[in-house]
Order: structure tokens, then sequence, then C-alpha cells
């Protein structure tokens, strides 16, 4: 029972290894990312990215447009412009209701007798 309970206690071997491993490349990477080379890097890798998808969006788009597909670019309008048009119908439909829930003339008396 004793040897069972040291058994019970000691972590398994795949935790052990996990663990060895993360000590082994967690310093080394905890310097580099607190390093100022790498916070002068990160905007630099940012903006190569923002490039890379700027050329390749635009190399999409002319295939896209070739075989008759939309675009992502077209993709992208079609939705400003749905959300536009969503924003005016809630503007003319919540106008509609106050002119529906504003107050009604009153009629004059002769007028009021002879309505139903």
């Amino acid at each position: 029972m004793n040897e069972r309970a040291r058994n019970d206690s000691t972590p398994p071997r795949w935790l052990e290894a996990i663990r060895r491993f993360e000590r082994l490349i967690g310093v080394p990477v905890e310097h580099l990312v607190t390093s100022d080379a790498y916070f002068d890097g990160l905007p630099r890798l940012r903006r190569v990215q923002a490039q890379m998808a700027e050329t390749v969006a635009g190399f999409t788009d002319d295939w896209y447009r070739l075989l008759n597909l939309p675009a992502g670019s077209d993709v992208r309008r079609m939705r400003e412009q749905l959300s536009r048009m969503e924003r005016q119908l809630e503007k003319l439909t919540k106008e509609l209701a106050d002119r529906e829930d504003g107050p009604k003339p009153k009629l004059p008396a002769a007028k009021r007798k002879a309505s139903p």
C-alpha cells in the first residue's frame, strides 16, 4: 500500500516530459518576447503581413472577376450598402411610428356628431 500511495503522488511520465520541454524552451521564448528587438520587429512584421494580404487579395480579386465570381471587396461593399439600407429603414420606421403616435387633430363638434 505504501508503494501504491507513492505512485499516486508522482506525476505521469508524459507530464514530466511536457514540463521538461516547457522549461527548456520557456525561458528563451520569454526573453525573446520581452526584448526590445521583438517590439521593434513586430510593427514591421504586421506591415509586411498587411502588404502580403493586400497583394494576395488583389490577385485573387482579379481571378474571381475573370471567372465572374464575387470578390471579397465586392462582398464587403455589398455588406456596407446593406448596413446603410438597414439603418435608413430603421430610421424611416421610427419616423412613421412617431407620426402615427403623435397628437391627433381634434375634429369640430359638427363633424364629430356626423362621423360614426
